[in-house]
């Protein structure tokens, strides 16, 4: 009797499980070293220079307002609103988004019987534009929150803010580059074999209809794009939890 062969379980963010499980890859586990070294590959020396203000206590820093368990109160509620039309939006199979900035890219109707990866594409890059639009106002506003907190909280919405501006049009550009690609690999292995007389890969698969392959494909990107979202989130629900264990105020003596 044959052996069974285990792969090693996938390391890493559900988010970099689930793309690794579409393309049936293995993730290995990356050391701090070499997070840190790709990572510095992203800063511009402007960056470098603005991070290492914030981290020496140079930079300036708003002074906060006298702390009030409210503001921790308000965010964890905005946060909550925004991640739950988020999650609305990723469930809904209409792209109506309460993000107007998503709205330009808003693909045509997926076909039944001639179905192509094209209308997919969009509409996934369709809810990672929501996603950005949502998010990016939200990290700022907790932000606010945090700098209206304490000093120390002060000086980590500033290094946040670094870090924003040095590392995230570069994610942003990454995800809606790669993902998609992950998704198009995807879509290409469940769609049945084409007509043989086509020679593009996008070619209709003529009378396909609504099939058991393309509804799992369609429950694949929703997994996806949950996850994407939990991915999108992570800095966010860092800031909300630094503001959320801050000491409570101290009565003055």
């Amino acid at each position: 009797m044959a052996r069974e062969t285990r792969r090693p379980p996938l390391t890493g963010s559900a988010f970099i499980r689930s793309l690794a499980a579409l393309d049936d890859a293995q993730v290995a586990a990356s050391t701090d070293d070499a997070f840190a070294d790709r990572l510095s590959r992203w800063f511009a020396w402007t960056d470098a220079i603005a991070l290492a203000g914030v981290l020496a206590g140079s930079a300036p820093v708003p002074q906060p307002a006298p702390p009030s368990r409210g503001h921790a109160v308000a965010a964890e509620e905005d946060f909550e609103r925004v991640r739950a039309s988020l999650v609305a939006l990723v469930l809904s199979d209409d792209d109506d988004s309460p993000f107007p900035a998503s709205k330009r890219m808003t693909p045509p109707p997926v076909a039944g019987a001639t179905e192509t990866f094209p209308p997919h594409r969009l509409r996934y890059q369709t809810r990672q534009q929501a996603m950005e639009a949502g998010i990016a106002p939200l990290r700022r506003r907790v932000r606010a929150a945090l700098a209206a907190a304490s000093p120390a909280l002060a000086r980590l919405a500033a290094l946040d803010e670094v870090m924003e501006q040095a590392v995230g049009p570069k994610a942003h550009a990454l995800l809606m580059a790669r993902v998609p690609l992950s998704l198009e690999r995807h879509f290409r292995r469940l769609r049945p074999a084409a007509p043989a007389s086509s020679e593009d890969g996008d070619a209709p698969v003529a009378a396909l209809g609504p099939t058991a392959w393309l509804d799992g494909f369609c429950r694949d990107v929703k997994t996806l794009l949950l996850a994407e979202l939990d991915f999108r989130l992570q800095p966010v629900e860092g800031l909300l939890e630094a503001l959320r264990n801050r000491p409570p105020p101290t009565d003055p003596q």
